[in-house]
């Protein structure tokens, strides 16, 4: 699972995937789709996929040696009491204070993040499982991270992206910022530290995925009503920003803004 050894001059990358279901094709797969999607055509880059699902979880050295690291969703909770979980917040705590390794999480990723930096991760406010495509409105005033303002800055209106969670950040950990809410998560993108970002939505989900997987599994298993089936459904008929999302989370990553 891990790419080809790269030079001192090629930029590396790790995905740490805490998702194995087969549905995805596994957590190779789950990985694999973040390389497709965010490995540069135009330049040298190395890609490793750590299965942290699987007990595969970086090591604190490794914060010096690669670049960046993506943090995947996952079915768990960044409150339950597992090895796998436990080991990827003290990675997660150790990088806070690394000057070269940049750290994005995404869903699972957002949240485990801010639990291991002593934010409060519950349930949704409404007690409810979101699913479906929804608003993200976004802070204007922020100021930081230049790729994420450029972003905001290049906006007309909210972003549209693709939600699923049960969970949420629902206190911020010392010293973050919230940089976005939408109606379901008031911390829908938070600026933990210079070198780490979290956004709760899905940009590496695409439509189909829904209607494929997501809508018949959580449907079947109870999480999702007849309501919320079709709420969910008519959600995905309207345009998604995700794209955007993706281009200013990689130019986050690879330090493009810096």
């Amino acid at each position: 699972m891990t790419s080809n050894t790269g030079s001192c001059h090629r930029t590396r990358y790790g995905v740490i995937v805490c998702d194995n279901h087969e549905k995805w094709g596994g957590a190779s797969s789950i990985g694999k789709r973040y390389v497709d999607i965010f490995k540069s055509k135009s330049e040298a880059e190395d890609w490793r996929i750590f299965a942290a699902i699987e007990g595969e979880v970086p090591s604190k050295g490794d914060l010096e040696t690669f670049d960046g690291f993506f943090i995947t969703g996952s079915p768990h909770s960044a409150n339950d009491d597992i090895k796998w979980i436990n080991d990827l917040k003290e990675f997660i705590s150790s990088s806070a204070n690394s000057s070269k390794a940049r750290i994005i999480g995404v869903c699972f990723g957002h949240q485990l993040i801010g639990a291991a930096l002593g934010g409060q991760v519950t349930a949704n406010p409404s007690q409810k499982f979101v699913l479906q495509s929804e608003e993200v409105k976004t802070d204007r005033n922020f100021r930081g991270n230049k790729a994420i303002e450029e972003l905001i800055e290049g906006l007309d209106g909210p972003l549209r992206l693709l939600e699923c969670h049960g969970e949420c950040v629902a206190t911020l950990p010392p010293g973050a910022t919230n940089l976005a809410e939408s109606a379901t998560c008031h911390h829908e993108m938070i600026q933990f530290t210079e070198n780490i970002f979290g956004i709760q939505a899905h940009p590496e989900f695409i439509v189909q995925d829904y209607k494929d997987h997501l809508i018949p599994d959580l449907f079947c298993g109870g999480k999702l009503d007849e309501n919320g089936k079709k709420l969910c459904e008519e959600s995905l008929l309207l345009p998604l920003d995700s794209s955007k999302m993706t281009a200013a989370l990689k130019k986050f990553l690879s330090k493009e803004d810096s």
